[in-house]
C-alpha cells in the first residue's frame, strides 16, 4: 500500500468516470485547442507576383523530380 494514498471502496464505474474526468481536465489544460495549423501575419513584401513565381517554381521542381 502506498503511503498517503487513501483507497475508498467504490463501484468501478465511478472510479472510471472520475479517472476520465481527471484525464480530460489534464488534457484540456495542457493541449492546444487549435486545428494544428500555424497562423501568422503576411509579410509586407510578399506580393501576388512572388506567390505566382513560387507556385511555378514548386510545380517545375515537382515535375523534374518525377521525371
Amino acid at each position: 500500500m502506498m503511503s498517503g494514498v487513501e483507497v475508498r471502496s467504490a463501484c468501478p464505474e465511478r472510479i472510471a468516470d472520475g479517472l476520465m474526468s481527471t484525464l480530460t481536465r489534464a488534457c484540456d489544460a495542457s493541449m492546444l485547442k487549435g486545428d494544428g495549423r500555424r497562423r501568422h501575419e503576411s509579410v509586407y513584401w510578399w506580393t501576388e507576383d512572388i506567390a505566382e513565381c513560387r507556385r511555378a517554381c514548386l510545380r517545375a521542381r515537382r515535375l523534374a523530380q518525377r521525371a
